[in-house]
């Protein structure tokens, strides 16, 4: 039964709620992911938004050294950098066309070696590989 309440408006005290303050109602705040291979996931992802390769694979080599461990989202990030990321198309001709146009990237964005060392980490340390992984290698092999 719940405790008796002497006043309208009383706010209820239940045995182990803590007030309220229990974990779960607190909202979690980004960058406080302390779990191992959480910061190179930041890292990565931070790079990609910003198309950074270079930065990408220096938290990549950071993690691997520390023997922090890599999700399959994070080596199929770096495994889309490689492909050579967000292309989009420079031809303003096509701005009204409906109709899909392939863009292949330019060959200094593509990075065949740097996929083959992502994707040699993901088989060595048994790391998931999706459908979005041979994607990337593929999108990699088409531009290479």
């Amino acid at each position: 039964l719940a405790p008796a309440m002497t006043e309208p408006g009383a706010k209820r005290d239940f045995p182990g709620d803590g007030g309220g303050d229990n974990k779960r109602n607190k909202r979690k705040k980004g960058g406080n992911d302390t779990r191992p291979g959480a910061a190179a996931r930041r890292e990565i992802d931070n790079a990609a938004r910003d198309g950074n390769v270079d930065n990408a694979f220096c938290a990549f080599e950071s993690a691997v050294t520390n023997g922090d461990p890599l999700t399959p989202h994070s080596c199929n990030v770096l495994l889309h950098l490689c492909a050579g990321g967000n292309v989009v198309s420079q031809d303003e001709t096509y701005a009204t066309d409906d109709a899909p146009k392939p863009v292949v990237p330019d060959a200094a964005s593509v990075h065949p070696e740097r996929a083959n060392v992502v994707f040699n980490h993901m088989v060595s340390h048994d790391i998931q590989r999706t459908e979005m992984t041979y994607t990337a290698l593929a999108r990699v092999e088409a531009a290479a």
